[in-house]
């Protein structure tokens, strides 16, 4: 039994152990002992596994927690078909139509505990709502009579800081329920439209909108999606009639058309109202997309760059809530927390939002489910607010006649997904241990030879380097940025060290490029290793920790740089895009860098 393997936790502990046995010529049957605090062990830890045995029987069953629902104010009009979003730290609503379906010219911002109301130059419902970079954001096309008929060319922009409006321009084609996305450029594209033609249209940023092409078919609510700064992708399961797609095509800016063949199977979720990119958006260039198949299930499909896989799960996306059918909406991303929010409701009385931990595969998921009897709602516009609760606002209880001017805030306790389905209790984990450590001891003693006594290599530092003796790991030498023990484990604290001289001296950090593989190999480890590590020390992601640096990087360029464009201190910091700049300065800082800038004036 020389080739027994022992954790070195173990070894250690054992050696102790042995270390104060009495003597050697105690009696063979010193393991009787053992064996009988094993029965005792055994009975404890099935008396604590028993009361869950059928929890874990169902260890693929999604876990259910309760959400706990707060009423906020009513807002003044009642709406469906609006756009919602948390603008210059204040939650604002847009458009929609109100009682008896007809369009409101109007918007809301809740601040110090009410609702105030704002007049628009036009009602945009189911038209584009887009924040852009600069702060501002364009609203274009939408219904022009009640009853969801017709549609728009009309385009304003709205002023956060201001609470002003300003209608200042005519799309190239009048739409309704179309989707739009901002390119690093500046440039806006907009696509789809509802019961007219379709196509796609640039907007340069300033005044003017202008056909850039055909699309390869019409849609209706299409995503428009990054896969590089300049370059969009977009698709829809719908046409402009809401037939749907049997094969999704998607369009490409910078490219031709090309089939997404996961689609063929797993088809996109359609929503009733506005939604844009930052609604699906994980990382650059990286998107969470719920879809669901013929069958009537639910999946999230993960689109990285023009690549779609689905999404492993821990369990099955939960469609019914005993006899009720869950219909799930718009989702929304915390990134910070790297959770992903699937709104949804049962049309009776329960909300619903399903949590998914996307920073693991499979997924951890929890279903957080209201308790208390809610009005009806079958459509949910979700926003994140900054604490990482979700508020919902108005919505319809069967139709559009009647909307509803609630706002909620629903607030998912734990923080964390995945922890309400631990299959049982900690006490059990205990006495598996106990169980564990007795019977590695049994083996260890009595399979492996007393005499003579098996003696630990001595651990030999590479040149230059020294051993910490309380971790038995080996210290790389000055100036090496490699070194792991000897076991394959990583020293969390002077590995963190390394990384962070690495990324201080050399700055890698304004690689916009840079991935946790590229540090992985300046450091000699494997990438698990070091993004480990990193979660470890830090709490971060790798993405998280490197954004980190750069957001410092650019707050020092916007105090010694007080000339220097806004988007020139974003590519100078290391980001890919004045997009990615603007939301990750944003999240950090809670303001824009010009907002930042001026402060510090």
């Amino acid at each position: 039994m020389k080739d027994f393997v022992r954790p070195r936790w173990l070894f250690q502990s054992l050696r102790a152990i042995k270390a104060a046995e009495p003597s050697s010529n105690q009696p063979k049957c010193e393991w009787l002992p053992l064996l009988l605090s094993l029965f005792a062990v055994l009975p404890l830890a099935a008396q604590q596994a028993s009361p869950n045995s059928k929890a874990m029987r169902d260890a693929a069953t999604c876990p259910v927690e309760q959400l706990r629902v707060e009423r906020l104010p009513d807002m003044n009009v009642p709406r469906s078909g609006h756009a919602a979003f948390w603008l210059n730290g204040e939650l604002t609503v847009f458009g929609g139509h109100t009682s008896g379906f007809v369009p409101t010219p109007t918007a809301e911002y809740f601040r110090d505990g009410q609702w105030h109301l704002m007049p628009m130059p036009y009602s945009h419902d189911d038209g584009l709502v887009l924040p852009l970079s600069n702060g501002k954001v364009l609203l274009a096309g939408g219904h022009s009579e009640p009853l969801g008929i017709g549609q728009t060319f009309s385009v304003a922009f709205y002023d956060p800081a201001s609470h002003t409006f300003d209608g200042f321009g005519c799309l190239d084609t009048k739409r309704a329920l179309m989707g739009g996305v901002e390119t690093d450029s500046g440039r806006v594209l907009i696509s789809g439209n509802w019961y007219h033609d379709d196509d796609i249209e640039c907007f340069d940023g300033n005044k003017s909108f202008s056909l850039v092409k055909e699309p390869a078919v019409p849609r209706t609510m299409p995503y428009l999606l990054h896969v590089a700064p300049d370059d969009v992708v977009i698709f829809s399961g719908q046409d402009t009639h809401g037939a749907r797609h049997d094969s999704v095509v998607a369009d490409r800016l910078k490219g031709d058309p090309f089939r997404i063949p996961l689609f063929d199977t797993w088809h996109p979720l359609s929503f009733d109202g506005p939604h844009n990119e930052d609604y699906f958006q994980t990382d650059d260039y990286t998107y969470l997309l719920p879809v669901c198949n013929d069958s009537g299930h639910i999946g999230i499909a993960k689109m990285r760059g023009t690549t779609f896989t689905l999404l492993p799960t821990a369990a099955p996306i939960p469609t019914t809530d005993g006899q009720d059918s869950i219909h799930y909406g718009l989702p929304v991303v915390d990134r910070q927390r790297q959770r992903y929010h699937l709104s949804g409701s049962n049309w009776k009385d329960r909300l619903y939002v399903l949590n998914v931990d996307y920073s693991r595969e499979p997924a951890p998921i929890v279903l957080y489910r209201s308790a208390t009897p809610l009005p009806p709602l079958s459509t949910v516009v979700p926003v994140l607010s900054p604490e990482g609760d979700i508020i919902v606002t108005g919505g319809i209880p069967s139709d559009n006649f009647h909307p509803h001017a609630t706002a909620y805030r629903l607030v998912l306790q734990p923080e964390h997904p995945g922890s309400a389905s631990a299959g049982f209790p900690w006490l059990t984990l205990l006495a598996l241990l106990a169980v564990a450590v007795l019977l590695a001891y049994i083996i260890y003693k009595y399979k492996v030879p007393p005499s003579p006594p098996v003696e630990e290599a001595p651990l030999s530092p590479p040149e230059g380097g020294t051993i910490d003796p309380a971790l038995e790991t080996i210290e790389a030498p000055s100036g090496a940025v490699g070194g792991a023990s000897p076991s394959g484990a990583v020293g969390g604290a002077s590995l963190l060290q390394r990384i962070r001289q690495l990324m201080e001296q050399e700055q890698l950090y304004l690689n916009s490029e840079l991935t946790i593989a590229d540090l992985a190999d300046r450091l000699g480890l494997h990438r698990n290793q070091l993004s480990d590590c990193i979660n470890r020390q830090t709490g971060a992601t790798f993405s998280q920790l490197v954004a980190t640096y750069r957001v410092e990087h650019a707050k020092q360029l916007l105090r010694q740089q007080p000339d220097v464009k806004v988007s020139v201190v974003g590519s100078e910091s290391g980001f890919a895009n004045e997009k990615s700049f603007f939301r990750t300065f944003k999240a950090a800082t809670g303001m824009t860098p010009t907002e930042w800038r001026a402060q510090q004036m």
